[in-house]
């Protein structure tokens, strides 16, 4: 069958138009109200109610779609949330999202079809989460909010795994198509991490706002290291099981009575004995590359993660250096420009640019006049080597690698978070003032990612911290006992 026989023609129509924010943040508000209903489909009035109160509750507004033409359906919806609400359903139904039964007692039961079911729940693992709450927020923007990441998903799919291969015993078939599935989302949601992370990457390039930049360096610390990186690196990792996986893998591909049975299992999905045979010994080798691979794949993302670390620092520790030099000039003329082609004024910050220097096309000199004159032979003498008898490398050995030593270690930063550790809490606003200097500001941020990466509890604060050069949210480290 084609797939779209299966899709309605105007299933998407909804996510196009003006409406398609009110759209989405209803379907996902219904459907989350269905799936708290019966097995048999969910009181339509009950799905109408929810949808008042959270649009009596959003700010959300229903824009029509055409000004020219007058539909009255559109003009009810107008008037109040009830009535859109309704109206909304009724966009649903039409464009094959859902439908309504009536019973004999003529309620009208709703349920989500299954293309409707599908496709919901593959948007709403891709929707911005409330970093706060973990509740799904239409208003956050993605770069402050979370995409629906499980803090025990890696831990959930590869236990599942192991314990599915050490206790196989006689239904091998039944298993190995179990472990395969399972292999396949861990495989997915290691690659929505290592995305993630890319995406992370590489909006350090386009931010040039302080504020921004630590913003996201927080968020990247509850979303991604928190939910995700740290899952791989500490507890039940991957390393604790990966060998034992392989090894059963390879025994059952060894043992002919268990593959015997494997492709009988096969079978079902693979008519031909031929193509079942191959399946089955295709996915299980599969398996054993891709456990084979974990590391390499791992080591990756601890390369993604140390690098948007100290791109990210980097970046704010250029900006916060920024004077009257040179380099601060031109990246304010740069800042301009970006803030210029955003309101489609390229041409107009140019023309002001232009205005500010000029440089000749062509040099015109006279040679006879001119006071070049032709370097002279290089030759090396005595007195270009260092004399080494002058140096006692021994005396100040100490003294100079304490000046040119790393300032933001392991051991500085650790050290600097235990001083202001108090009841066991580290407070950026405690720390950072209006004219803190630069120094202490980037051993606050270095304490943000060395309590991420050894087990601090990270809690974002309501209050904004007001420093001489950037504005940034507070947040707490609380030591985990």
């Amino acid at each position: 069958m084609d797939l779209f026989d299966i899709i309605p023609e105007n299933f998407f129509s909804l996510l196009t138009g003006k409406n398609k924010r009110l759209y989405l943040a209803c379907l996902i508000e219904s459907f989350k109200t269905y799936e708290n209903g019966s097995i048999l489909g969910i009181d339509k009035k009950v799905v109408v109610d929810e949808l008042t109160d959270y649009l009596d509750n959003s700010n959300f507004g229903f824009i029509r779609e055409d000004d020219s033409e007058t539909d009255e359906d559109e003009d009810e919806a107008s008037t109040n949330n009830r009535s859109l609400a309704y109206f909304v359903l009724r966009r649903f139904e039409q464009t094959g999202w859902i439908y309504i039964d009536i019973t004999g007692d003529y309620e009208e039961i709703l349920n989500f079809t299954d293309t409707g079911i599908t496709f919901v729940e593959a948007l709403m693992n891709c929707m911005p989460w409330n970093t706060e709450t973990f509740e799904y927020n239409p208003d956050f923007d993605d770069d402050s909010g979370m995409i629906g990441i499980d803090t025990n998903e890696y831990n959930g799919y590869i236990h599942t795994i192991y314990t599915l291969l050490n206790n196989a015993q006689s239904d091998y078939g039944l298993t190995i198509q179990e472990v395969f599935r399972n292999t396949k989302l861990l495989i997915r949601a290691l690659r929505k991490l290592d995305s993630r992370m890319k995406d992370y990457l590489e909006s350090v390039i386009d931010n040039t706002d302080i504020h921004d930049l630590i913003e996201r360096l927080m968020n990247y610390k509850v979303e991604l290291v928190d939910h995700g990186y740290k899952q791989l690196k500490t507890g039940d990792n991957i390393n604790k099981y990966r060998l034992s996986i392989v090894t059963n893998l390879e025994n059952i591909e060894k043992n002919d009575a268990a593959m015997y049975k494997v492709v009988d299992a096969y079978l079902a999905r693979f008519p031909k004995m031929e193509v079942a045979y191959k399946k089955a010994y295709k996915d299980i080798d599969e398996m054993i590359d891709v456990f084979n691979e974990l590391d390499s794949f791992i080591s990756e993302i601890d390369k993604k993660n140390s690098k948007y670390i100290d791109s990210t620092i980097g970046k704010i520790k250029f900006l916060l250096s920024e004077d009257d030099n040179t380099i601060g000039k031109l990246n304010d003329l740069l800042k301009y420009v970006k803030v210029e082609a955003k309101n489609d004024h390229v041409d107009r910050a140019i023309t002001k640019l232009n205005d500010l220097f000029y440089l000749r096309e062509q040099k015109y000199f006279n040679p006879e006049k001119s006071l070049y004159t032709p370097r002279g032979r290089y030759e090396r003498v005595d007195g270009q080597y260092v004399d080494l008898t002058r140096f006692d490398l021994t005396s100040e050995t100490e003294d100079f690698f304490k000046f040119y030593e790393n300032p933001y270690n392991d051991d500085a930063v650790k050290e600097f978070l235990s001083m202001h550790l108090i009841n066991g809490e580290f407070r950026a606003s405690d720390i950072i003032k209006y004219d803190t200097d630069i120094e202490t500001v980037m051993m606050v941020l270095y304490a943000l990612i060395y309590g991420a990466e050894h087990g601090y509890e990270f809690i974002k604060l309501e209050n904004v911290i007001n420093h001489c050069e950037f504005t940034m949210n507070d947040f707490m480290l609380k030591e985990v006992m």
